[in-house]
């Protein structure tokens, strides 16, 4: 069974990092078959940016132009989502 650790942070108080919490888990008798990295193989593939414009594009239903600020730099991004 795979077991987010903010599950179990909702129930106990961890201090210890993920490879010091298995160690313990195994020692006390619950098999850790591993640890996953969800995103660890994406690198800097993945930003956060803040939407500093927003406008539709004309002669579309369902797309937006938004200019983003990455921190570093101010991008133009061609979006589809619906919750723009």
């Amino acid at each position: 069974m795979k077991v987010p650790l903010s599950w179990l942070k909702e129930y106990v108080d961890i201090t210890m990092s993920p490879e010091e919490l298995a160690h313990m888990l195994t020692m006390a008798g619950l098999e850790v078959e591993a640890l996953e990295y969800i995103g660890a193989s994406w690198g800097d593939a993945i930003i956060t940016a803040q939407i500093v414009h927003l406008e539709k594009v004309a002669g579309s239903d369902h797309l937006s132009y938004t200019r983003v600020n990455t921190g570093e730099e101010e991008l133009g991004i061609i979006c589809g989502a619906p919750n723009m």
